[in-house]
């Protein structure tokens, strides 16, 4: 959503800001209206062979969490870019091919896009460029299978199911084969 041309940054934070603006109402009244804004993120399914890379990470003051590599990025930067990126510095590979499967907008209420890719096409890997003394990551290679098991069971964050609502909604339909052939890039 983009915020209206008259909303006044009321708040900055470090991750979100809040805006703030006056909304004409059916009656002719006005009521103020609120948003916050934050960052968009791009999540990457790594597809290495039959395998996705899945990451076991732990930021400070959080318990240790199984999730898939991503993160916030800046506006100017492109949502594949930051997939990149977001490879390079979280599990240190580097992809051929990025696909989007799924971008969608956090809530009407907070103003950020997920953009979720899947990469194939291993190119490189190389060490991790994590966050100094900021997060820890292990980086882990799951079978097809594996992964199709820890989505059905919740093993994985629960922000990732949103992340990858059409993989989801696949496997609740019993097509893991449809799904498989997407991860391949097939």
């Amino acid at each position: 959503m983009a915020l209206p041309t008259d909303a006044k940054k009321v708040f900055e934070g470090v991750v979100y800001d809040t805006y703030q603006w006056e909304q004409e109402q059916f009656d002719g009244s006005f009521k103020t209206f609120e948003i916050l804004d934050r960052n968009d993120t791009a999540i990457v399914i790594p597809v290495i062979g039959e395998q996705v890379v899945i990451i076991r990470e732990q930021q400070p003051g959080k318990d240790w969490k199984v999730t898939l590599p991503g993160g916030a990025f800046d506006d100017e930067v492109e949502p594949v870019d930051a997939a990149k990126r977001e490879c390079l510095e979280e599990i240190g590979m580097r992809f051929e091919e990025f696909r989007l499967i799924h971008d969608y907008q956090v809530s009407s209420r907070i103003n950020q896009h997920i953009y979720t890719f899947i990469a194939n096409g291993l190119v490189s890997e190389q060490k991790q460029d994590l966050d100094r003394g900021g997060e820890r990551v292990d980086v882990l290679r799951v079978s097809f299978d594996e992964f199709f098991e820890m989505i059905r069971v919740g093993k994985l964050d629960q922000g990732a199911y949103g992340e990858m609502f059409p993989i989801v909604l696949m496997l609740l339909q019993g097509k893991d084969d449809e799904v498989k052939s997407l991860l391949r890039g097939e």
